[in-house]
């Protein structure tokens, strides 16, 4: 026979609720039960997964959607940006464009001007220096019409019957053909008698083909120069044409 252990009270009842717990544990059931209880854990599993995948989806698109908003705003101030510097970009090079579209009229215009201010001394000097002098560059016949035309010009301006003329020295000798020319001219045309006569006391200085008209009282007086009638066709024609019409348009 095997000793009987004999336990404290305390032990018994460890002992006790030991194998209590043990026989509880150990139910037995069936295949249907099991089978039943099995399906339970693994839809409980199945949902506990969604629950999980569906808040990590949440919290993907979230994240997603904040991701594109940001990447969004940075692209719209990216494209502002962008705008403004292009925009700033195209001032900065029609302002370079127009100053050199303006150097080059100016610059363009300066070499028109030295070109017509050549023309126009050019014409001045054939016109007017040494006109009828002893070189005999330009016919006397020439010479006549042109202080002629000046007389007659002066005489319209001055409307008196009768007038006095001033001649350069060297003019003299055409004074007669001059005044009787003239005054067929002026007649002619005004319908009234016209006289003149040369005032050989008092010539005209210097080289400009000029003549002077006054009347018979000496009070009332009209210059009328070669010179300043050509520099002033000339300035004429320039302002009603301008450069670009006298010497083409600047492409």
């Amino acid at each position: 026979m095997k000793p009987i252990i004999v336990m404290g009270n305390q032990n018994a009842k460890r002992m006790a609720k030991k194998k209590k717990r043990y026989k509880g544990s150990c139910i037995a059931l069936t295949p249907v039960e099991a089978a039943e209880r099995l399906c339970r854990l693994i839809a409980i599993i199945d949902k506990v997964g969604d629950n999980m995948a569906a808040e990590a989806e949440r919290i993907e698109d979230h994240d997603l959607d904040k991701i594109n908003v940001e990447i969004g705003e940075q692209m719209a101030s990216l494209e502002v940006e962008y705008e403004r510097k292009l925009a700033m970009l195209v001032r900065e090079l029609n302002i370079f464009q127009s100053k050199k579209r303006r150097e080059s009229h100016l610059a363009l215009f300066a070499h028109q001007n030295r070109l017509y201010t050549g023309v126009v001394d050019e014409a001045k000097m054939r016109l007017g220096k040494d006109i009828g002098s002893g070189d005999n560059r330009f016919p006397k016949r020439q010479l006549i019409n042109i202080l002629e035309d000046l007389v007659v010009q002066s005489l319209h301006r001055l409307n008196e019957p009768k007038f006095i003329l001033y001649l350069r020295k060297r003019d003299f000798k055409f004074a007669n053909n001059i005044i009787g020319n003239s005054e067929l001219r002026v007649g002619k045309m005004s319908g009234r008698r016209i006289e003149g006569e040369l005032d050989s006391k008092r010539d005209l200085e210097g080289d400009d083909v000029r003549i002077v008209v006054s009347n018979v009282e000496r009070n009332i007086y009209v210059e009328n120069n070669l010179f300043d009638k050509v520099e002033r066709v000339a300035n004429d024609v320039l302002v009603a044409y301008g450069p670009g019409q006298l010497f083409g348009q600047d492409d």
